[in-house]
């Protein structure tokens, strides 16, 4: 196989949208196995010999396997899938520091509203939140959008 020459930003664009699906699809199957994998080793093997077996570990492996194998192989022959699954993997870790970030805040200004009005601090608290994780989460959607 030989590495894909791209003709057009829209076949760039097109396969940076099937890496992102792939991600979820690839992560999907791979935690349906996992789960799969891991019932099947607790439910044969006895809870004592557990910890020394190397299977547990081999199973916690899986995950890490599967991304490498299908970002090493995008990387080679279609760079671009791989920056779609990347940029998935990146919006990811965005989205939960976004939602971290906006839960701290609206802790830290809500927690001395309570103690003047309990009521008055949980409404600021539920406003906080919302607003913004609909402000946030609408900004990383238009960033993934532009960049996919």
């Amino acid at each position: 196989m030989k590495r894909k020459v791209y003709e057009s930003e829209y076949d760039r664009r097109s396969d940076r949208r099937i890496g992102a699906v792939a991600f979820v699809v690839v992560n999907g199957l791979v935690w349906l196995l996992y789960q799969w994998l891991s019932q099947r080793a607790a439910a044969n093997l006895q809870l004592s010999a557990l910890p020394y077996s190397r299977l547990p570990i081999a199973i916690q492996l899986i995950p890490w396997v599967a991304n490498g194998i299908v970002l090493a192989l995008t990387l080679i022959f279609r760079p671009e899938i791989a920056i779609g699954y990347l940029g998935i993997f990146g919006g990811i870790l965005l989205l939960g520091g976004m939602l971290a970030a906006v839960t701290v805040i609206s802790c830290i200004v809500s927690i001395p509203v309570m103690f003047i009005s309990p009521q008055l601090g949980l409404v600021i608290w539920i406003i906080l939140l919302v607003v913004g994780v609909a402000f946030f989460g609408f900004k990383l959607v238009i960033l993934l959008l532009s960049k996919l």
